[in-house]
């Protein structure tokens, strides 16, 4: 696996000016690109040290902290992993994908925060009435919801991870599990069938309502043959194995609920002929392959996946939810009480073990820690010929 030699701050800084001059952006997303170009540089200010080994002085920059730049992302998903460790249940965890017809993407695009919340509706919806019934469960569920906008090569793929717990709480607190011990909860077709059912519903009901927004009145009066093609096809919904415990949970879990549309990491190249990433072919079992975009291709790409300005992209549901939360795993905890003290007093040791301790700076010119701290920078102000970001 080749190493990443160029950021996505770097790729922005290059090619966004260029992007301008033919695209227009909405003001939330002049913000994110600026956040992300100016993260740990000089635009941002930061903090300047001295190295008493080598005599020499350099600089550490301050962070965006934007949820779409991939170099804050990492931190926040480790912080996010500590504040859930004691959360964690002794059952079956599964991942659910719950994607969307692509004909609908056009609409989508316009209607961002609108459909966006629809997806989160409907698919709670059609989860909890299969849980409802007694013949799957007879509960309630509990779960969360990650949504994700992109594929690999940036296209625009809106779609829904979930992570359900295996089992639910009956009217009674109690808690209860599948009938058919060791499987999902329920039948997948069904399960898709009647997502996409209330999906398309709510569209045709809202469009007939007038509130959804069109690029021009052709693709406004052609939006019911769109529905038609899109209620003619099967909707995926992917149910995937079990997690075989807690920390697999949890490491999984970490990766998808602060990960951006594309991580530096990915990135290999950027020059005048465009931008090279690496990106999996799912096609191909997963297969690695790198592809080139025109660099004004790339930043259009990448804007597509910014979320409208305070959207909660990760969101709880069930007894997962809010107040509901606590007083849940309470009882939960009551009820497993011995396998559920087990795992938490292990995920407690652990958590102890690998909690993030506060950064210790090296000298970048010889890794020495005689490092002094010489003073804050003022946005815009470097050091000098020896700074180091």
């Amino acid at each position: 696996m080749e190493v990443s030699s160029v950021s996505l701050g770097a790729v922005l800084r290059r090619f966004v000016p260029r992007f301008l001059k033919f695209h227009d952006l909405s003001l939330q997303q002049r913000k994110v690109l600026g956040s992300i170009i100016a993260c740990k540089t000089p635009a941002l200010g930061g903090h300047e040290f001295g190295c008493a080994k080598c005599g020499r002085r350099h600089c550490v920059y301050h962070a965006c902290r934007d949820r779409h730049c991939p170099q804050c992302q990492h931190y926040q998903s480790q912080q996010w992993l500590e504040r859930q460790l004691q959360d964690v249940l002794p059952v079956p965890y599964f991942h659910v994908v719950f994607t969307l017809a692509q004909e609908l993407n056009l609409v989508i695009r316009y209607n961002e925060r609108r459909l966006y919340d629809l997806l989160f509706a409907k698919v709670s919806q059609t989860l909890q009435t299969f849980a409802r019934d007694p013949e799957h469960l007879g509960g309630q569920l509990g779960f969360m919801g990650i949504l994700h906008t992109w594929g690999q090569a940036l296209p625009y793929h809106p779609h829904l991870h979930l992570v359900v717990a295996q089992g639910g709480l009956n009217e009674q607190g109690q808690w209860v599990r599948p009938k058919s011990p060791g499987q999902f909860l329920f039948p997948v077709i069904a399960l898709s069938e009647v997502f996409q059912g209330k999906m398309l519903s709510a569209l045709e009901r809202l469009y007939k309502q007038g509130k959804l927004k069109f690029p021009d009145e052709l693709t406004r009066n052609g939006f019911p043959d769109q529905l038609r093609m899109a209620a003619s096809k099967k909707w995926e919904v992917e149910i995937r194995r079990p997690f075989a415990g807690p920390e697999p949970f949890l490491r999984y879990v970490g990766r998808y609920t602060h990960r951006v549309a594309i991580s530096s990491s990915r990135l290999l190249q950027a020059d005048e002929k465009g931008v090279t990433f690496r990106y999996k072919d799912y096609r191909e079992q997963g297969r690695w392959k790198k592809m080139i975009l025109p660099g004004i291709e790339f930043v259009r790409r990448f804007v597509q996946h910014i979320l409208p300005k305070g959207f909660q992209r990760l969101r709880y549901y069930g007894w997962m939810a809010g107040a509901k939360r606590r007083e849940a795993l309470g009882k939960l905890r009551e009820q497993l009480v011995q396998q559920t003290q087990c795992v938490v007093a292990l995920l407690v040791k652990q958590a102890e073990g690998k909690s993030l301790s506060p950064p210790r700076y090296r000298c970048p010119f010889c890794r020495s820690e005689q490092v002094t701290w010489l003073g804050e920078l003022a946005p815009g102000r470097t050091v000098g010929r020896s700074d180091s970001s």
